[in-house]
């Protein structure tokens, strides 16, 4: 992870299960964003703009892939923290908003 990214999403799926089947809500995405990025999430109703977002912000732990991210702590240092589907428990630590 790049010291300028305070954000890296990698390899994100996410399938939601119902009555009628599988729904591929996310297939394999990946991004950064970087200190200072402005980051809007535009298309259609159905494409996955919630699901990413509720992955990001730690409502959704039901998924595929991980996720880095860049703090900086209550000193001003920087510490790199490592969360995804198989650290769970670590998540509660970030926080981010919609």
């Amino acid at each position: 992870m790049n010291t300028s990214n305070i954000l890296e999403v990698k390899n994100i799926s996410k399938v939601y299960h119902t009555i009628e089947g599988e729904i591929e809500a996310l297939n394999n995405i990946s991004f950064n964003i970087n200190s200072g990025d402005f980051i809007g999430l535009i298309g259609p109703s159905g494409c996955g703009k919630s699901s990413i977002l509720n992955i990001i912000s730690n409502l959704d732990k039901n998924y595929k892939g991980n996720i880095n991210t860049l703090q900086l702590l209550k000193d001003g240092s920087l510490a790199k923290e490592l969360y995804g589907s198989e650290k769970i428990s670590e998540r509660h630590r970030h926080r981010f908003e919609y």
